[in-house]
C-alpha cells in the first residue's frame, strides 16, 4: 500500500478489521438496517424482523439472549457465544470418573443444550447476514458505491498486501470484487485451497491473489470438521449446510484443521508487515488467542514498523491494540490514532484532518 507520508513508498501492509469496520462505515443510504447488524445490534434487528429473516429459530436465540442478560435490549453477540461456549465446555470436560452417575448425566444433560443453542445461533447469523449480502428487506442492497470507507481502503491496496478479518460477513469481498477484482485469480484468496464457487468476479491474475484471511471464519465458509486441508465454500442457498463460525472465545481451537492453515498463514503475514493498519477491532479479553496471534507474530521479528495506525473510537482500545504491537513501534515509527475511519481515509489521500478526530 502506498502512503503520502512516506513519500509515496509502497509498504506492505498488514490491515486488520474488527467488528467496527465494518459498523462504523458509513452506508450512503442513511436507512436503519443499511449495514450489518453487528454485536449489540444483532438482537435488537433480530427482535423487529426475525420473523422474516430467521422464522425457526429467531425465538430461541432472543430467549438465549433474555435468560443470559436478562434482556436482549444492547445485548452482545459475542458475549452471548463465549456464555454458551463456556457452559458446553463445563459439560463436556469436566472428568467423569471423580461423579455420580446423576452428575454425569446432568453434564451431559449441559452439553446437549448448550451444543443445540450454539448451533441455534450458528445457523440465525447466517440467516441474517444472508439477507444483508442479498439486499433483502429490510436490507438495502449491497454494492460497492453504499460505502464510504472500505472503497477508498481497497483502492490503495496493492499485491503484497494481506487483510486479516475478524468478521463473519463479507463486505471487504464484495468491495474488492467491485473495484480491484484482479485481487481474485484462479487461487483461493482465502489462504488455502477451496471447493465451491467464489461468489465474486474473477479478474486477470497476472501477480497471484492478494490474501484475505477470515479468522474467525465466514457464513460463507462451509464446517467440515473431518477435512483439514480444503476449504469447502457454502451454496448460499442450501440452508442445511453449516456455516464455519469461530466466536472469539477462551476455548476456541484455532490451530487445528482448515482455521489453522489460515491462522498460520495470517502469522506470516503480520511477521512481514512493513505497515499496519488496525480498524475497529478492541481485542477483547475472551479472544486471547487472537491477542496472542498478533502480539507473538509482530514478535518473531525484529524489523520495526515503518507506519502503525489504530482506528477505534475508544481510547482504551486504542491503547491496548497499539500494545499488542509494541515491539515492532520504535521511534522511527510514524504512529497514527484516530477515533473514526474518517481521518484514516484522509491520512491515506493526503487530505487535512479533522481536529475532533486526531488523536495526540
Amino acid at each position: 500500500m502506498k502512503f503520502f507520508c512516506t513519500g509515496e513508498t509502497s509498504l506492505r501492509t498488514c490491515i486488520v478489521l474488527g467488528a467496527g469496520a465494518s459498523y462504523g462505515d458509513e452506508w450512503l443510504f442513511g436507512k436503519s438496517y443499511s449495514r450489518p447488524p453487528l454485536d449489540a445490534g444483532f438482537f435488537d434487528y433480530l427482535s423487529y424482523w426475525g420473523q422474516r429473516v430467521s422464522p425457526l429459530t429467531f425465538e430461541t436465540v432472543l430467549a438465549l439472549a433474555k435468560r443470559e442478560f436478562g434482556t436482549f435490549r444492547g445485548a452482545g453477540l459475542e458475549e452471548l457465544f463465549n456464555r454458551l461456549t463456556a457452559k458446553y465446555q463445563f459439560g463436556k470436560d469436566l472428568p467423569r470418573s471423580l461423579l455420580r452417575s446423576d452428575t454425569i448425566t446432568s453434564l451431559k444433560d449441559i452439553e446437549t443444550q448448550a451444543s443445540q443453542e450454539l448451533e441455534a445461533l450458528k445457523s440465525t447469523i447466517y440467516s441474517v447476514y444472508s439477507y444483508f449480502s442479498k439486499g433483502q428487506p429490510p436490507f438495502v442492497q449491497f454494492s460497492s458505491g453504499n460505502s464510504s470507507y472500505h472503497i477508498p481502503l481497497v483502492e490503495r491496496l496493492d499485491w503484497h498486501d494481506a487483510i486479516l478479518t475478524f468478521n463473519y460477513d463479507c463486505i471487504v469481498e464484495e468491495c474488492i470484487a467491485e473495484r480491484r477484482p484482479e485481487f481474485f485469480g484462479q487461487a483461493s484468496p482465502y489462504g488455502i485451497r477451496h471447493k465451491g464457487q467464489l461468489r465474486y468476479r474473477t479478474g486477470r491474475q497476472n501477480k497471484g491473489t492478494m490474501p484475505i484471511l477470515k479468522l474467525h471464519g465466514s457464513v460463507y465458509f462451509e464446517s467440515r470438521p473431518d477435512v483439514d486441508n480444503v476449504l469447502f465454500l457454502r451454496d448460499e442457498n442450501d440452508s442445511r449446510i453449516d456455516p464455519l463460525i469461530v466466536p472469539p472465545t477462551f476455548e476456541k481451537d484455532v490451530f487445528q484443521g482448515v482455521m489453522g492453515r489460515i491462522w498460520r498463514r495470517a502469522a506470516n503475514a503480520i511477521d512481514r508487515a512493513e505497515a499496519a493498519i488496525v480498524i475497529g477491532y478492541s481485542s477483547p479479553s475472551a479472544d486471547f488467542k487472537a491477542s496472542a496471534l498478533l502480539g507473538t507474530s509482530l514478535g518473531k521479528s525484529t524489523k520495526p514498523l515503518k507506519l502503525f495506525a489504530v482506528v477505534n473510537p475508544s481510547e482504551t482500545d486504542r491503547i491496548r491494540v497499539a500494545k499488542l504491537f509494541g515491539s515492532r513501534i520504535n521511534g522511527d515509527t510514524l504512529v497514527f490514532q484516530f477515533a473514526d475511519w474518517w481521518d484514516l481515509i484522509m491520512m491515506l489521500e493526503e487530505r487535512p484532518l479533522k481536529k475532533e478526530s486526531w488523536i495526540d
